[in-house]
């Protein structure tokens, strides 16, 4: 599996519903009386976990870790989402049902990656479209990072070094101007990259990242 193809099947394994609903429009389904649309403190709480659990983190093994159990995340069963070439797959519950259902992490497998490259995966998967609708989504995460996303054929992305803690540098010049995916993905060996996507449709919107680092 190449760089780009590993790039694009970390997440849509990880997170197969809001894949789905960002590829194939499904009918229009039939419903009674009108929906109900997450308050913006449920797109807040989502933003939250995502920052503490992602962003925070990286998705590195310990981090994460750390940071579930201190927020009473309870591990799960990762066999759902086993496939592809992702190791040290995980997946946790959020506690009382709150705006993020589910966290899924993984790693690409030794080797897999030049250079000795490693990808991590971190996705908060929403429950029942708890995260709010895609727009306010969209705006609450551009102003956690500081940096409005750019359209791409995964979805709204931006790729950027830094954390929340020293801010956020926008890397999309570099990752494009490198001339390839493949030298894109190189700029991990020189600084962690963090590639964020928003992916899913407006009911089903949620977000995915990706750390690009020798380790």
């Amino acid at each position: 599996m190449n760089r780009a193809a590993f790039l694009l099947t970390a997440v849509l394994i990880a997170m197969p519903g809001l894949a789905a609903a960002q590829q194939v429009s499904p009918p229009p389904a039939v419903l009674v009386g009108p929906v109900p649309i997450p308050d913006e403190a449920a797109t807040a709480r989502y933003m939250a976990d995502f920052t503490a659990l992602c962003l925070d983190t990286g998705g590195e093994r310990a981090a994460v870790r750390a940071a579930v159990a201190r927020l009473g995340w309870t591990e799960a069963s990762a066999d759902a989402f086993q496939g592809g070439e992702a190791v040290d797959l995980a997946a946790w519950d959020a506690p009382d049902g709150r705006a993020g259902g589910q966290l899924l992490t993984s790693a690409s497998a030794p080797g897999e990656m030049a250079d000795g490259l490693i990808v991590r995966t971190c996705i908060l998967q929403p429950a029942g479209g708890s995260a709010g609708p895609r727009a306010r989504l969209q705006a609450a995460t551009a102003a956690a990072v500081g940096l409005p996303g750019r359209p791409t054929a995964q979805g709204l992305t931006w790729i950027l070094s830094g954390s929340p803690a020293t801010g956020f540098r926008d890397e999309m010049a570099a990752f494009t101007s490198a001339g390839s995916t493949e030298a894109g993905f190189a700029l991990g060996l020189e600084r962690p990259i963090l590639l964020l996507t928003l992916v899913g449709n407006d009911r089903e919107a949620g977000l995915a990242l990706l750390r690009l680092s020798p380790e």
